[in-house]
């Protein structure tokens, strides 16, 4: 599986896009989708691998060489002992290979998951006769073929959309990340780390929910009690206590519990894109 992997991959790095400026190769419908549909192809094939490495172990290569390989029995000799450690070698260097392998794939995976996604946002394919449009998957799903029954199409850039072509030969779709990264020059390794950082930042979040710990009495009583309040009182929390304690609640502590999303949560799309950029 590991030759089979790194055969496909190696294909795909020798027919890698020598394109400097898509939006000038794609002079027509025809010559978008031979680039489309060979991105489509090699990430299908990618995920087929994907999974059958997934099932045949490749995420943890090493767990077998934890709880089996470092458990040497005191009587065996010398002689053997050295048989084990040129075994327990092998497996080491196997079970490393995997996992280059099987991230290889990932990076190589998400690499045309961008250029796919930046292609999709590019084109937009009408229909000569009914003037109906179409995402590029969508048209591709009909068969090529309108609802009308025509198959006259026309290749329109969508304005609307979000895209950047040019970054889509600088991606890594033979999952050679690390092969670009070593070829970085100072300049560029500190530029990658300046996006990389750019990508991972996290803002800050919405309010989830609010916490006030508070006191109000109670049949003589004073209670101290924490009451999770929704998003939807983030704002008006004062008048729910109010409301539910009376007008002598005293809120303690106020906790307001946010979301913290960073801008792309994906390892692999972030050293992507950031080498793409760079």
């Amino acid at each position: 599986m590991i030759k089979e992997s790194e055969k496909f991959l190696n294909e795909i790095e020798k027919e890698r896009l020598y394109l400097t400026n898509l939006k000038k190769d794609f002079k027509d419908l025809e010559s978008f989708l031979e680039i489309y549909e060979l991105l489509k192809s090699n990430l299908d094939k990618l995920q087929e691998m994907k999974e059958s490495m997934d099932e045949s172990g490749y995420t943890a290569p090493f767990r077998s060489l934890n709880r089996y390989g470092s458990r040497v029995s005191e009587d065996v000799d010398f002689e053997e002992l050295g048989e084990i450690s040129r075994h327990n070698q092998i497996f080491r260097n196997k079970a490393s290979a995997k996992k280059n392998s099987f991230d290889r794939v990932k990076y190589a995976i998400s690499a045309h998951r961008i250029a796919l996604g930046n292609l999709e946002e590019y084109a937009k394919i009408r229909c000569k006769d009914c003037k109906k449009s179409y995402r590029v998957s969508s048209f591709l799903d009909n068969g090529k073929v309108c609802k009308c029954g025509s198959s006259n199409f026309e290749f329109k850039i969508n304005h609307s959309g979000v895209h950047r072509l040019e970054i889509i030969p600088y991606l890594p779709l033979s999952g050679n990340y690390m092969v670009l990264m070593s070829g970085l020059s100072s300049w560029g390794r500190e530029s990658f780390k300046r996006v990389l950082n750019v990508l991972k930042q996290q803002r800050r979040g919405v309010v989830k929910t609010v916490t006030p710990i508070v006191k109000y009495k109670e049949n003589g009583r004073t209670i101290t009690k924490r009451v999770p309040l929704d998003s939807e009182f983030a704002d008006s929390y004062e008048d729910e206590l109010r409301r539910r304690f009376g007008k002598g609640v005293r809120i303690e502590r106020l906790e307001f519990h946010r979301t913290k999303p960073t801008i792309i949560n994906d390892k692999h799309t972030c050293t992507n894109l950031a080498l793409a950029y760079v």
